[in-house]
């Protein structure tokens, strides 16, 4: 199953709960995220997905602020913990940040 209907169906009932502007938003990155995991490793699952991927991420986003790049950050965090993972690594900072 590709990554992203798997984010989707794992975060179905996350969104239903709590703040629904901040889970929107956090689905949208954890959906940024899938959809870079399957383009960087076709035909990919979440299970296979790790540390590599995260770290490919945060370069992708590393001309983002620092707390977008937390809120991302965040948000894996989260997929991660839905989806029975160890947690992921944490972003770097820019020089200067």
């Amino acid at each position: 199953m590709p990554v992203r209907r798997e984010v989707i169906k794992i975060t179905r009932d996350y969104v239903r709960r709590g703040g629904k502007g901040n889970r929107r938003k956090q689905l949208s990155r954890m959906v940024a995220f899938a959809d870079f995991c399957e383009a960087s490793s076709p035909g990919i699952a979440l299970a296979q997905v790790g540390g590599r991927h995260v770290i490919g991420y945060y370069r992708s986003i590393l001309h983002l602020n620092q707390t977008t790049r937390e809120a991302h950050y965040y948000a894996i965090a989260t997929l991660f913990k839905l989806a029975c993972k160890p947690a992921p690594p944490r972003p770097y900072t820019k020089r200067g940040d």
